[in-house]
């Protein structure tokens, strides 16, 4: 409508003017500014306000077409919008559906781990519960194994004491009939204590082995000797007896070797001396003999006296040396 009344109005403005102009006044230079006659105050005042009232109009018709773009422009927007909001809504939905199932399943695997987890808890209550049982049964052997224990510890003790008992025994020859079964129940102890499952010391080898020695088993004598010696290879005891075992024997070189290295343990040992030479007196070699033997007395005098009767020494009776050295008179010749 509003369109149709700008027409309208033109139309009435160009009509007015071509009445008031002269047909002469169409004809004149383009450029050259319109000319009204005849025109009266009241028709230039109505003139004026038809051009401005045209101008105006001109200017509204920019203004309603801004304004139809605009509304065309907003009505595409909202028709995106529109499109846009389907969009998102269609897609929050399937994101729903997407979200309760993933809800779904996963309430039904918690569901089955729940169940897996509560047969799991009932089957380690199960298992304690046999536990404490069996330990319950067990408490009574335990006490019974303790017991056991402590009672094997105190014979432990015990069998150990009667081998230190032998330690104090000194093997140089006939020994009392006490001292004898003193090394007898320290050999007894050592058998003993292997069966407990204890290792032996070199103490027990070797109080067995004296033991052995006195029963004149010498070969298992020598057995003890060297096992206790392997433990402990400074111990000259060891050396000295196992010596002597080897001495009565007959292993005269053997002795002599094991007597050297008891002295080079012990060298102001006396009877190491006195040994060594008696077997060197079984194997002839007087100096050596002789030699040990001065070294022996000069260690202890007591010994000189032993050397006058002991048989070891038969070798060397008729040795002039011998003779002073022990003090044995020459024998006088028979009439």
């Amino acid at each position: 409508m509003i369109r149709c009344w700008h027409v309208i109005a033109l139309g009435l403005i160009a009509l007015c003017c071509s009445a008031s102009t002269p047909a002469s006044s169409q004809a004149a230079d383009a450029e050259a500014p319109p000319v009204y006659l005849y025109e009266t105050e009241a028709d230039t005042r109505l003139r004026h306000q038809t051009a401005d009232l045209s101008d105006r109009m001109s200017r509204m018709e920019g203004r309603l077409n801004g304004i139809e773009e605009a509304t065309t422009r907003a009505a595409a927007a909202g028709e995106n919008a529109a499109k846009s909001s389907h969009d998102v809504i269609t897609t929050i939905g399937t994101c729903t559906k997407f979200v309760t199932l993933a809800i779904a399943i996963v309430g039904g695997l918690l569901g089955f781990f729940g169940y897996r987890e509560l047969k799991g808890v009932q089957a380690v209550r199960k298992e304690a519960e046999d536990l404490l049982k069996s330990a319950e049964g067990m408490s009574q052997e335990t006490i019974e194994l303790l017991a056991s224990a402590k009672a094997d510890a105190e014979e432990i003790a015990a069998l150990k004491k009667q081998i230190e008992a032998a330690d104090e025994i000194e093997v140089t020859g006939k020994v009392s009939r006490e001292e004898r079964e003193t090394l007898e129940e320290a050999s007894i102890a050592a058998d003993r204590l292997e069966d407990l499952g204890q290792p032996l010391t070199p103490e027990a080898y070797l109080a067995r082995a004296n033991d052995y020695f006195y029963e004149e088993d010498y070969e298992r004598a020598l057995v003890e000797y060297d096992r206790a010696i392997r433990l402990q290879p400074d111990f000259p005891e060891a050396h000295h007896n196992r010596g002597w075992t080897l001495d009565e024997l007959g292993r005269y070189e053997e002795a002599v070797a094991a007597y050297t290295r008891g002295i080079k343990l012990e060298p102001k040992e006396d009877v190491l001396y006195y040994n060594r030479a008696c077997a060197y007196s079984g194997l002839n070699q007087r100096d050596e003999a002789m030699r040990d033997l001065k070294r022996a007395i000069e260690l202890d005098e007591t010994l000189r006296e032993l050397a006058r009767t002991d048989e070891d020494f038969e070798s060397l009776h008729a040795d002039l040396e011998f003779k002073e050295l022990v003090g044995l008179e020459e024998e006088e010749p028979s009439s």
